[in-house]
């Protein structure tokens, strides 16, 4: 008989058109005064991410303690290509900005050596399907932007909302110490992180167009506690592109989210990383 182990229940994923409401609810809580009437929407963007994953997870259980396993090598996720959706406004003087980010990874492996996770254990010779879901809402506040001739800065605030899920299945069949019949077993992480980061960037008229190039960091720079969860999280970005006509911007850019978490049995020490085209239209 299969051994299942359900830690936890994906709900439905947020999807583009609910950027647009969360950006006049994070008005309320980030943009400081004024009413949502004041918010103007002023950029809708998409981009194409070729997001590569790293590190490691574990899950632990009473009476068991889980091993580290490697996302990359272990699991063998591959690079997953995704669309990521962005919206900006202004109220007042503050630019809200909301960023979606939907990631799934699946891999499929032999086991070389027994494996305990959330308290199942998968055997060596064991052909292991992996899966790990992660969606990252960003919903952040640029406040205090100086502008100094062609070079931009300014101060970032706002809640990141990280929603992992890693699930792991073997119907045991492999050779080895294998054979001892179908296991899985799961884990999920969902919480919303305070962030706190910078901006910078510069732009350079030419003719009919406009140069730029600008990056942002945003995170919890030291361990955080957040109740039964410690951990920190970083999250960069660098692009470089045209401005055409004021009206879409078009580029090259770079995405690093580091995220570290311990919610007491559940370990995620993951790295997302790689490139990505974006196309923004700005009104």
């Amino acid at each position: 008989m299969a051994r299942t182990k359900q830690m936890g229940v994906r709900g439905s994923r947020c999807r583009i058109f609910g950027l647009g409401g969360l950006l006049l609810l994070g008005s309320l809580g980030l943009g400081g005064c004024g009413t949502l009437t004041d918010a103007q929407l002023t950029e809708l963007g998409i981009e194409y991410w070729d997001a590569t994953p790293g590190g490691a997870i574990s899950a632990d259980e009473v009476g068991t303690v889980g091993d580290r396993i490697d996302v990359d090598g272990t699991l063998s996720l591959d690079s997953e290509k995704v669309w990521v959706y962005r919206a900006a406004a202004l109220m007042g003087p503050t630019r809200l900005e909301a960023t979606l980010i939907d990631l799934g990874y699946n891999g499929l492996s032999e086991l070389t050596e027994d494996l305990d996770f959330s308290g199942e254990s998968f055997l060596s010779g064991d052909v292991l399907a992996s899966d790990l879901d992660a969606t990252i809402l960003q919903v952040h506040s640029d406040t205090g932007v100086y502008d100094l001739s062609l070079v931009k800065f300014g101060f970032i605030a706002g809640l990141d909302q990280l929603r992992l899920d890693a699930n792991l299945s073997s119907d045991g069949s492999g050779g080895g110490k294998g054979g001892g019949g179908p296991v899985s077993a799961s884990s999920s992480f969902d919480e919303w992180v305070p962030v706190v980061g910078l901006k910078a960037g510069f732009s350079i008229p030419l003719m009919a167009v406009t140069v730029f190039a600008d990056g942002k960091m945003s995170g919890i720079f030291e361990d955080i506690s957040l109740g039964t969860i410690e951990g920190d999280y970083l999250s960069t970005e660098l692009r470089a592109g045209v401005d055409i006509d004021d009206g879409f911007q078009i580029g090259l850019g770079f995405r690093s989210i580091d995220a570290k978490f311990d919610d007491g049995g559940d370990n995620y020490d993951l790295d997302l990383g790689g490139g990505f085209l974006f196309l923004h239209m700005v009104f």
